[in-house]
This record gives C-alpha cells, sequence and structure tokens, in this order.
C-alpha cells in the first residue's frame, strides 16, 4: 500500500498528494523532463474528475473544463472496461452525461 505525504507547498500552489492502490488504476507508463513514471490513462483521469466525491479542491466549472479537454481522446471500449472493473457505472453514467455521449 501506498504511503501517504503530507501536502507540499510549491511555486504553482499546494500539492495534496492522495493515496490510492495502483493496482487499481488504468495507468500508462510515461516519459517526463525528470525521468520515466506513471500516470493514470486519458479514461482513468477522466472518470476520476467525474467521481461524486473528488479529492481535490476545484471548482465544478474547472471540473467540466478539465473533462472535457479529455473528451475527444477518450477510448469508450476501454472506459467501460475500467467502469465496469472498478464498481464506477455510476460515475461513467455522470461522465457520459456531463458529455452528452450516450453509450451506443
Amino acid at each position: 500500500m501506498p504511503k501517504q505525504r503530507r501536502p507540499r507547498q510549491t511555486v504553482i500552489g499546494k500539492i495534496h498528494f492522495v493515496e490510492r492502490d495502483i493496482d487499481k488504476l488504468d495507468t500508462v507508463r510515461v516519459e517526463t523532463d525528470v525521468g520515466p513514471g506513471w500516470a493514470t490513462s486519458i479514461e482513468q483521469t477522466a472518470l476520476d474528475l467525474c467521481r461524486g466525491r473528488p479529492a481535490w479542491n476545484i471548482t465544478d466549472d474547472t471540473r467540466t473544463e478539465m473533462i472535457r479537454h479529455l473528451s475527444d481522446r477518450i477510448d469508450w471500449d476501454i472506459i467501460d472496461e475500467i467502469a465496469e472493473a472498478t464498481r464506477g457505472l455510476k460515475t461513467l453514467r455522470r461522465l457520459r452525461t456531463t458529455l452528452e455521449h450516450p453509450k451506443q
């Protein structure tokens, strides 16, 4: 299980770390300026943003804008699988409603 970390103040604002079991997330390997790492997939991120009780402090308008920016890159077959595997069907319905994207 990951270790919970305290919030950190940075030049761009305060960062809050959220403890999550990475084995239960859909992740992809990424290369960054500081080295390789893991990030949640577009589909996992979209579902996270639609969760009923998000772990971050942003407005609903900001969340909706973020979701809309991701929407063109969502693979709906993959997101359906993730939602099913993680008991996130209610969250998936919220995402489809937000994006006006009915299940085909």
